[in-house]
């Protein structure tokens, strides 16, 4: 049974939909600093974390409640996707757990990856709503790019175990075509 489950995952599609799924949580993450700009986005936010401690809290708790629905986004387009291509549905939330156990304890590396995720926006200011905008858009569509391009579930679809019977038919359908083909006659080359 456990050799079974094992069978059924598919490596390539957990590492592609784990990344997916990271720029979903950063995406929603990032946009959710739009919700209290005006002191999220302070160029003295260290200062202001110390004299109005509640109001950081609130508005961290909500910055983080905004990835979570991120990844709950991103769990139910893997979920639909992972059903609709026939992949096995435990992928999906394995992701799942492991992108929020991970996010919970800080461990997706954010802090190290943020200065590049949100170089874009830098363009327009490190305190612009146009900056939060453009870095939601990027890491947003990124996320999508990694779920939706066909030439991405193609490169997952090789990766996931067929049973015999298909692999059978794919053999006697190369052979059947290996017979049907005739070499053209080649005209010497003078």
């Amino acid at each position: 049974m456990m050799r079974n489950f094992i069978s059924k995952l598919n490596t390539r599609q957990l590492i592609i939909h784990f990344i997916a799924s990271w720029f979903f949580v950063y995406a929603f993450r990032t946009a959710a600093n739009l919700y209290d700009h005006s002191f999220l986005l302070a160029e003295n936010l260290d200062v202001m974390r110390l004299i109005f401690k509640e109001r950081y809290n609130t508005d961290m708790f909500i910055v983080t409640q905004c990835g979570i629905l991120g990844l709950l986004i991103s769990y139910v387009i893997a979920w639909v996707i992972s059903l609709k291509r026939n992949w096995f549905w435990a992928n999906s939330v394995i992701i799942f757990l492991g992108v929020f156990l991970l996010y919970n304890y800080n461990l997706l590396g954010w802090a190290t990856l943020r200065y590049l995720a949100l170089a874009p926006g830098q363009i327009f200011g490190s305190s612009s709503v146009l900056a939060v905008i453009v870095d939601f858009i990027i890491l947003l569509s990124i996320g999508c790019y990694l779920f939706f391009r066909k030439g991405i579930k193609d490169f997952i679809d090789t990766g996931v175990n067929k049973p015999k019977k298909a692999l059978l038919k794919e053999r006697v359908s190369m052979t059947e075509l290996k017979k049907s083909y005739k070499p053209s006659k080649k005209r010497p080359v003078k």
